[in-house]
């Protein structure tokens, strides 16, 4: 349903009307667009968070511009600096339940990442701190630098598919 009153306010928010009800997904400004394809970066931390290294409530998605176009990079605190998550399986969990994956990786020392009195992860400050160079960085992986491009998604070298993904340097995430 379009929407056909008279007046509305530009609030920033992010929702949908359905059967008369308003639901509120998010904010405008938060969306993450990667290849043409819309993602909540709440949907891509809840994926990270489920790996068990990483700390709940303490990752933040966003994109950023590079000469290649939009990239994604995921900021995740670790719960021990010692053991971070392996990237391609943290890209492999993305692929299957968003169909996306993440060009950068950015795993950060414990009660680091940017946070409002209530909580909640400040995603424009973290991005900022990324750009600058400021956040505690325990390790920065680059996911292009780590192999063929079959590998980037986590399909491995004896996956059916994975001759394709590399012939063609396909990532996953192309759409028709």
């Amino acid at each position: 349903d379009g929407y056909t009153g008279g007046s509305w306010l530009r609030s920033g928010d992010l929702g949908f009307m359905a059967s008369n009800e308003l639901y509120i997904c998010g904010r405008i400004k938060d969306l993450v667009i990667i290849r043409g394809r819309n993602y909540y970066p709440q949907d891509i931390e809840v994926v990270v968070e489920g790996e068990g290294t990483v700390r709940n409530g303490c990752v933040a998605a966003f994109s950023v511009d590079r000469e290649d176009g939009e990239h994604l990079v995921v900021v995740a605190e670790l719960k021990d600096n010692k053991h971070p998550p392996s990237p391609l399986a943290l890209n492999q969990a993305l692929l299957a339940q968003l169909g996306a994956v993440a060009d950068t990786f950015v795993f950060i020392a414990k009660r680091t990442i940017h946070k409002t009195s209530s909580g909640k992860i400040r995603r424009h400050q973290v991005r900022q701190s990324y750009e600058s160079g400021s956040l505690q960085i325990v390790e920065e992986i680059d996911v292009s630098s780590l192999g063929d491009a079959a590998d980037h998604c986590g399909v491995s070298a004896n996956h059916p598919l994975a001759d394709l993904f590399q012939q063609f340097g396909l990532m996953g995430t192309e759409t028709g």
